[in-house]
């Protein structure tokens, strides 16, 4: 997989743009790579997420798929770049559903024009803000994520 260097500022840490494709293509593989001790490691760091920090996507996930939370693995990502009017959210979910890995993503980048000073200025703190991307895009990352599982839940039952 290559990422592409965002537009962002080149000091900013992990300034890549990718597409939901994408990560579930290197997510996936990451899912895949059985027996690998790093792989493993990663996994079990992504099942280990705080709650606050996953948006409530493991339990959207496992009761789309019938699955234990526990064992639903989340990388999530916020940040709201200070030239721009929205912020961006992302998740990603790897689970095991009858012997298959099940990878979905979703991204947002959605208006935020209220309290943007503030946000910046808690951003610069480095106090959190993950509780203002969960009000803004949570919902909507739980609804597309179990959408997602169920659609593909539909295609495997083909």
């Amino acid at each position: 997989m290559r990422w592409r260097a965002s537009g962002a500022d080149p000091g900013w840490f992990g300034g890549v743009e990718v597409s939901a494709t994408e990560l579930v293509t290197a997510y996936g593989a990451l899912a895949r790579a059985a027996g690998d001790p790093a792989a493993a490691r990663v996994l079990g760091w992504m099942r280990a997420v705080e709650p606050e920090q996953a948006f409530g996507i493991p339990e959207a996930v496992a009761d789309t798929l019938g699955v234990p939370a526990s064992g639903v693995a989340v990388k999530a990502g916020w940040i709201g770049h200070p030239d721009e009017s929205v912020l961006r959210t992302h998740v990603v979910a790897i689970a095991e559903r009858d012997g298959e890995t099940v990878v979905v993503a979703a991204l947002t980048a959605l208006p935020y024009p209220a309290d943007r000073d503030r946000y910046q200025d808690a951003l610069r703190a480095g106090r959190p803000v993950v509780d203002v991307h969960e009000g803004l895009a949570g919902p909507l990352l739980r609804d597309l994520l179990a959408a997602t599982c169920r659609d593909l839940a539909r295609l495997g039952a083909r």
